[in-house]
């Protein structure tokens, strides 16, 4: 019984964990539905063209996106991207997620419930359009990392409203 509830907190924050990734990746790409490989953004109509992310206007499209604004109030995500062109891990660029926008930031001046990393080769494939693909292709491909210090029933409980972006994490 105790190895039965312990095994189900730990899938439940496991999957709250890959929805708030997805939410704190990339605004601008969802378009109020998601379905399959595309997330499109309310804002947009279908027929708009994609337009690549990059570090000169992530922090206005992820401001845009719904995932983002779906955000709990209290809650704050750290998105930090790293490269291996040296041979060991460098960190490039950090940014802080709320719902009342994103921010560039450095990780000494933020204390964030989750910090999600990916490598930022994915930041050349990145569109509005394409966030939920590059998401799962970071994960499956080992470049996406999640952490926190909350315990997977505190960060199922904050993050409730982020449950309906699962589907952006399932590989």
């Amino acid at each position: 019984m105790r190895n039965s509830l312990k095994v189900k907190s730990i899938i439940v924050f496991i999957g709250l964990i890959l929805i708030v990734m997805l939410g704190l990746y990339f605004s601008g790409v969802f378009h109020g539905k998601i379905s399959g490989n595309v997330v499109s953004n309310t804002n947009s109509s279908k027929t708009a063209p994609a337009i690549p992310i990059n570090y000169t206007n992530i922090e206005s499209q992820l401001s845009k996106n719904s995932m983002i604004k779906a955000l709990p109030d209290d809650s704050s995500i750290l998105l930090r991207w790293y490269n291996f062109k040296s041979g060991s891990r460098e960190w490039e660029n950090s940014y802080l997620l709320k719902n009342s926008g994103v921010k560039k930031a450095t990780t000494s001046e933020v204390e964030a419930d989750i910090t999600i990393s990916i490598n930022s080769k994915y930041i050349l494939q990145l569109t509005n359009r394409n966030f939920c693909e590059i998401i799962k292709k970071a994960k499956k491909n080992g470049d996406l990392g999640i952490e926190t210090d909350m315990s997977a029933i505190s960060l199922g409980w904050k993050f409730k409203s982020m449950l309906k972006y699962k589907d952006c994490f399932d590989v």
